[in-house]
């Protein structure tokens, strides 16, 4: 019976070569990067490793401290701003608490980003007092990783923009846009839609009143 004898293309041999390296490719980065384990037990380890109580970590987090004993069971979502908070305050590494392992970049690089947002939760602090740290924590990482035109990310007037781009009107009550002018509308309707439009979006900018937003 005669044999037969297949010969692989070099183009065909190059693709199964390609899709190797590939799958490769794929498991390298999951081993690489999938977290160690799950979140809560990442944050179990991260405090363990500084040697903090949890009371003091419920502290750094602003939380009470039976929901951080929730957090660390894996009984209770974990806010991402508290874990942001935590990263700050501590000089922690945000890779390290949700990953189980610091992120592979720079150290220069990591201790600049810190020092720049702990700069700019300082500025908000001092300037916008009223300010809830979650919101400090939003406008600091807008201030960060938006695109300054060469501005330093932590000159005050950068902030402040960060801080309208962020919150809109409601901690520069200044920006508001004028309402609707009733002279220049001959539809009294029309007038009177564009006015309710503009109103829902001030209100919606400017958040409940003080009064209602501690309730």
């Amino acid at each position: 019976m005669p044999k037969f004898y297949f010969q692989t293309s070099e183009k065909e041999q190059a693709r199964a070569e390609a899709e190797q390296e590939y799958e490769y490719h794929l498991e390298e980065m999951a081993r690489r990067y999938a977290p160690s384990g799950a979140v809560h037990e990442n944050l179990r380890q991260f405090r363990t490793v500084r040697s903090l109580k949890k009371q003091e970590v419920a502290a750094l987090m602003e939380v009470t401290t039976r929901t951080y004993y929730d957090y660390e069971e894996g009984n209770r979502p974990i806010p991402s701003d508290a874990l942001v908070r935590l990263a700050v305050l501590t000089g922690g590494d945000l890779n390290e608490i949700l990953l189980g392992r610091p992120a592979e970049t720079r150290p220069k690089t990591i201790e600049i980003a810190i020092n720049d947002f702990c700069t700019i939760l300082r500025f908000l602090a001092a300037e916008y007092s009223s300010m809830d740290m979650s919101t400090r924590a939003e406008v600091a990482r807008f201030a960060l990783t938006h695109d300054w035109q060469g501005m330093p990310r932590v000159h005050p007037e950068v902030i402040r923009d960060a801080v309208k781009m962020t919150t809109r009107y409601r901690f520069h009550p200044e920006t508001i846009p004028a309402p609707p002018y009733w002279e220049d509308y001959e539809d009294q309707a029309q007038y009177e839609a564009d006015m309710a439009q503009w109103q829902r979006e001030v209100d919606e900018d400017l958040g409940p009143p003080p009064d209602e937003a501690k309730e």
